[in-house]
């Protein structure tokens, strides 16, 4: 096979298209890309992007599912492998012969995620090793900046300091969000930081090996992940009574027009005297 058709392979294009978006700062997404093609050469082998068909969707989502992993994780994969493809349509590499059309894998109600407060508070204190403690401060920080989502803390640099807050657009709605950042944020940034202008030492895969770790040492039933940090801020949120309104203007969301309508009257100031709550509880101790 010549490199120029092995350039088509779902391996070589995904790897390349997977560096781009690194130097593009699209760490996470270029993880998923990685752990996607990993899967499927796996199970299927190294197939060319324009001899995908329907048939190779439809057989690797049923090995996946005969493996036992959840129609959500079948979903996931599907659609790295997916945005590859369109990628290589859109480039005009290869034309689109719709492999993954009328493919649909019905969702799963997600599993409740969230940590409560005596496994927050045990993870808080919990002796760990190098690794694993780097890992479980990640997810803090996570946490104490607002459930903020894994992918918008790979993207962080130092640019989006501004006196004594974080502020960012979240990659999924791209609404602005300003952080105030509480004192023991500032220590585990300053632990951990990044080289060059990455504001943070993070990498996801890792981070998430060592909580998993982390999780079966406390017995939290379900996959102790970077994600599990969004949702055990806003269950904490809640469990102070914060209005639906301000845990929704916390997390960033723009899901509804009635939430936009709650969201538009409320200051960051006051977000922040609510995340300021939830600080003390759990970290002001001494």
């Amino acid at each position: 096979m010549t490199a120029k058709n092995r350039s088509l392979n779902l391996s070589v294009y995904g790897s390349k298209r997977a560096d781009e978006l690194e130097t593009l700062n699209r760490m996470v997404t270029a993880t998923h890309y990685r752990r996607a093609i990993h899967r499927f050469v796996a199970d299927m082998g190294d197939v060319r992007l324009d001899k995908l068909t329907s048939a190779h969707i439809c057989q690797w989502a049923e090995k996946l599912k005969a493996t036992g992993i959840s129609n959500n994780t079948v979903d996931f994969y599907m659609r790295q492998i997916k945005a590859l493809y369109n990628h290589a349509v859109l480039m005009e590499i290869i034309k689109d012969d719709r492999p993954f059309y009328k493919i649909r894998i019905k969702p799963e109600e997600t599993v409740k995620r969230a940590l409560n407060e005596d496994q927050l508070n045990q993870l808080i204190n919990l002796a760990l090793t190098d690794k694993e403690a780097k890992a479980r401060d990640i997810w803090l920080l996570s946490f104490m900046l607002r459930g903020m989502a894994p992918v918008d803390i790979a993207k962080l640099t130092l640019k989006n300091i501004e006196g004594d807050s974080i502020c960012y657009r979240r990659s999924k709605t791209k609404k602005r969000i300003v952080i105030k950042i509480p004192a023991e944020a500032r220590r585990i940034l300053h632990l951990y930081k990044g080289d060059g202008c990455r504001l943070i030492d993070y990498d996801y895969e890792k981070t998430n090996y060592y909580l998993k770790k982390i999780g079966a040492k406390l017995g939290i039933p379900f996959p102790l992940t970077m994600y599990s940090a969004r949702h055990t801020y806003a269950t904490a949120m809640q469990r102070e009574d914060a209005p639906l309104s301000v845990i929704s203007q916390s997390l960033g969301h723009t899901d509804t027009e009635v939430t936009r309508v709650y969201l538009a009257g409320i200051e960051s100031t006051v977000v922040d005297k609510w995340n300021e709550t939830i600080m003390s509880k759990y970290f002001n101790k001494h």
